[in-house]
């Protein structure tokens, strides 16, 4: 992921949430949303945790997935969400696209979208690369916890951390973003909960 491609993430996941509701009475304390958020992205990495420890793997024993997968997002007809909910729902790989969409959608409330750089250097994030699933979970908590809320670097180091970990266990991240966002484009308000 380079930096254009992320500012183009940020603003089409914020976007996305703002137009399902997500934002609908926000008040001005920015401190407790992020904390919200942060939490939310930590809800993400247990629901990756657990996708793991069951061994929902989308490419499990599937060696075209992969390209179905692809094939489906390019096509990106009315009967895509059907395609994700019988075939990728609640995949592992799922959860880590749900992580970093989420960290989009923070970004762009933040306003961090032009100072969100991806080619930082961000040491921490090269922690996560040969980590266990729980261990790059952890990993990433202390990132969003550790001085109160998260702030832009916070977030990104995530993002990264992510992608790193990806790239070691080759995970096709982007293609998992961009299918669960598309999948996203396309649920109901508030995706049918209450934040």
């Amino acid at each position: 992921m380079n930096n254009m491609e992320l500012q183009s993430l940020i603003k089409e996941a914020h976007g996305n949430a703002v137009k399902h509701g997500f934002y609908d009475g926000i008040g001005q304390d920015s401190a407790s949303f992020k904390r919200q958020a942060a939490s939310l992205i930590i809800c993400e990495m247990a629901e990756f945790v657990e996708a793991d420890r069951q061994g929902k793997w989308f490419l499990s024993g599937n060696l075209f997935a992969l390209e179905e997968l692809n094939q489906k997002v390019s096509e990106a007809n009315s009967d895509f969400n059907s395609y994700y909910d019988e075939h990728v729902k609640g995949c592992a790989e799922e959860e880590l696209a749900d992580i970093c969409i989420r960290c989009f959608d923070l970004l762009g409330y933040m306003d961090a979208g032009k100072d969100a750089s991806i080619n930082k250097s961000y040491s921490f994030a090269q922690l996560c690369v040969k980590a266990s699933a729980p261990e790059l979970c952890y990993f990433l908590c202390l990132l969003l916890v550790s001085d109160g809320s998260p702030d832009c670097d916070d977030v990104v180091s995530v993002i990264k951390g992510v992608e790193n970990w990806c790239q070691w266990n080759g995970v096709s991240l982007m293609l998992h973003i961009k299918a669960k966002m598309l999948y996203n484009a396309n649920r109901p308000y508030k995706h049918g909960k209450k934040y």
